[in-house]
This record gives C-alpha cells, structure tokens and sequence, in this order.
C-alpha cells in the first residue's frame, strides 16, 4: 500500500484507516472517498405485531403514537449510551442530521373514506422543520381497499438525546382503518 505524506494530504491507492492508538475506533475512508465510522448511529427496526387500530397505538387524535404496542425488534450501532427503544423512539446519540424512513401497509375495513396522515414528530413536537411539518395522506378517497407502500422520510436536525418518533396528527375512524405492524419498518442514521 502505497501513503504519500503532503503539505496538507495523506494519500493512500487503498482503503484508509485512521485509529488513535491501539484500541481506539477507527475512522474509515474508501478508496472511492466515503467516510464511515465504527461509532456512526444507525438503526433498523420492524414491528412483529398483527393489525392495530388507532385506538389500539394510542391516545386520541394527534397521539396515535408508533410505540411499543407494534412489538418493535431492531439492531443498531454506534449508538454509544442512547439509541432505539421499544417504545418507538430514537434518542440521538450525538448530535447531527438524521435521515429517518419509515414505511407500512393500511387497510380501511369499510367503505367510507377512513384515511391518515403519517408524519414525524421531534421531542413530540410536529413543527420541527422551521415551524412547519411535511405533510401527507394516504387512504383518501380510496374506500376499502388496502393502501400498500406508504412510506415517509425526512432529514432531522437532533442534538444528543432529543427524540424522533412516528405519530399520526389525524387518523380519521381509527376503529375502521388500520396498520399492519409486522409489514412496518422504520431506520434511521447519522448524515452529517
């Protein structure tokens, strides 16, 4: 492997490793100019739980918390002493740019225009990006019948230990409508 020392670069024709003494975590750059690290936070998690009603996730509208009842499974790393929980909440282990994603499968059990919006909330809070919050619907219009491959991202400033999670501001018939929790995902990770 071939290092080159200049004024102000280290070049390498191979993969880099950087690592600060003998057991320190290694800061990684590929030959194609990716940095990664061993301590980067990121996490993948999946309901196991069958069909919930909004009722069944949560309070009342705009409570319809993403939570514990959807019996969420995940792997993380990097996350250091904060990270994923079984409520459904990620707590940011450094502060930084999140990209997080999430998406599931609705079903609307009668004929009526039962429907909801799916949206991210910061320290439960919605107005997260400059006081607004991206907005959408899903299962509008659409009477039962089922509405496969909703799926919402975001990019999400947090500092260390604040919080993303998934909640509904409306879901309209929360006893008519659905989501099937082991056909749901939601990650996340550190960008920046």
């Amino acid at each position: 492997m071939a290092i080159t020392f200049t004024s102000d670069n280290i070049i390498s024709n191979t993969d880099l490793y950087i690592r600060p003494g003998s057991s320190g975590y290694p800061l990684y750059y590929s030959t194609e100019g990716i940095r990664f690290s061993d301590r980067m936070p990121a996490f993948n998690a999946a309901g196991t739980t069958g069909w919930l009603y909004g009722n069944q996730v949560g309070g009342g509208n705009g409570n319809y918390e993403m939570g514990s009842a959807f019996g969420w499974t995940w792997e993380q790393r990097g996350q250091g002493s904060y990270g994923f929980d079984s409520n459904g909440r990620y707590y940011a282990p450094i502060s930084g740019y999140y990209y997080f994603y999430f998406s599931t499968y609705f079903h609307n059990d009668n004929n009526s225009y039962n429907y909801i919006h799916l949206n991210f909330v910061k320290n439960d809070g919605y107005g997260w990006n400059n006081g607004r919050t991206p907005h959408n619907i899903y299962g509008h219009g659409t009477p039962y019948t089922y509405e496969d491959g909703i799926v919402v991202s975001c990019n999400m400033y947090l500092n260390q230990g604040e919080t993303c999670a998934i909640r509904p501001p409306y879901w309209n018939s929360n006893n008519a409508s659905r989501i099937y929790a082991s056909h749901s995902t939601f990650s996340g990770c550190l960008i920046g």
